[in-house]
């Protein structure tokens, strides 16, 4: 059984209610892309505008140009979108650092602590003749 080229219910041809179809799907995608609030799904929703529109090419007898359509835009350009957005979006953390809480501490050890720069007295290696000098120091 062959399919007829009008809907038996409808009498329109099926390239009119395709074309409605597909016409009003990039519509409602094309207006989400503008109104949703999340970065994310408005690039979804741009690469199914993009999709309806290689659709309307095809129907439109262009092929060559409804491939270009799918390979460059809904292929690179709209994944290229989504993972500068993915890469770019600020990644919800504490308000407080781990190490921010350490400062008090750290900041008394740093106090108590003695001098480590070169010439200085050390613990391991101080030389007799400044053992007096590195003694007087750390009291």
């Amino acid at each position: 059984m062959a399919i007829p080229s009008t809907i038996p219910i409808l009498g329109l041809p099926w390239d009119d209610v395709l074309f409605v179809i597909l016409a009003g799907t990039m519509l409602l995608a094309g207006l989400l892309v503008v109104t949703m609030r999340d970065i994310i799904r408005c690039g979804l929703a741009m690469m199914v505008c993009f999709g309806a529109l290689a659709g309307i090419y095809v129907m439109a007898g262009a092929p060559l140009v409804a491939g270009a359509q799918v390979l460059v835009y809904i292929g690179a350009i709209s994944v290229l979108v989504l993972f500068a957005i993915m890469l770019t979006q600020t990644k919800v953390g504490p308000t407080r650092l781990v190490f921010q809480t350490q400062a008090v501490p750290a900041a008394s050890a740093a106090r108590r602590s003695p001098p480590t720069s070169p010439g200085s007295c050390s613990p391991t290696g101080s030389s007799p003749s400044r053992s007096s000098a590195c003694s007087s120091s750390r009291r």
